[in-house]
């Protein structure tokens, strides 16, 4: 019988070294197909992960971790999200608001939703504030990481409830003035710009 998982693992030393490289040139339906296929074959999850977060520049430090599930959804590296430079980085700030949903974005999020152990992005999706949450869930792509929380076997009752409990918490949906509901974006188009000696990513809008 086949057996996909040798090839996956070449495949994998081939681009993971790279995903930063390819997530600047735009080419976000290779790393979307590159955690789909670990979450197929239950193979090289862990490794994906890490090079993912390395890439958005939220693994390092680990208190970065807790906002990936905003930067992995927008598409926007850390420093970009931030709006600041990472020698002037202040731990603890206050996030901006989640304003734009990358197609692709929510596609990562299902895939790792789906991992083995989703524990990471479940502890940053509990973390993200009520209103952010509700941003996500009404966006045409978005709900979708919803639906992955429903539906993934790996996450437990008392971690999805954790996620959903948040929902309640902003009656009026969005953060902002009043608060009025942003417009969706079905997907963001990535250009790439050195800040210093590091990549970063900029969403420039919806081209999808």
């Amino acid at each position: 019988m086949y057996n996909p998982v040798p090839q996956l693992g070449h495949l994998f030393q081939e681009l993971g070294p790279g995903l930063e490289e390819i997530l600047a040139l735009e080419h976000l339906g290779i790393v979307t197909a590159l955690l789909g296929a670990c979450r197929k074959h239950g193979a090289h999850q862990p490794e994906v992960l890490q090079l993912l977060l390395e890439a958005f520049h939220c693994w390092e430090p680990p208190a970065r971790q807790l906002v990936c599930a905003p930067l992995l959804a927008s598409v926007l590296a850390y420093e970009v999200y931030f709006g600041e430079e990472e020698e002037k980085e202040q731990e603890g700030a206050t996030p901006p608001a989640l304003s734009a949903v990358s197609y692709h974005g929510s596609l990562m999020l299902q895939h790792l939703l789906h991992f083995a152990d989703p524990s990471l992005v479940l502890g940053s999706l509990a973390a993200m504030p009520p209103a952010d949450l509700v941003t996500l869930a009404c966006d045409p792509s978005g709900s979708h990481v919803f639906d992955a929380l429903l539906a993934s076997p790996s996450v437990s009752k008392k971690s999805r409830r954790k996620v959903l409990r948040q929902l309640k918490v902003s009656p009026r949906g969005r953060r902002g003035e009043g608060g009025d509901s942003a417009p969706g974006f079905g997907g963001c188009r990535l250009n790439s710009f050195n800040k210093g000696q590091s990549r970063a990513f900029c969403c420039v809008g919806s081209t999808m």
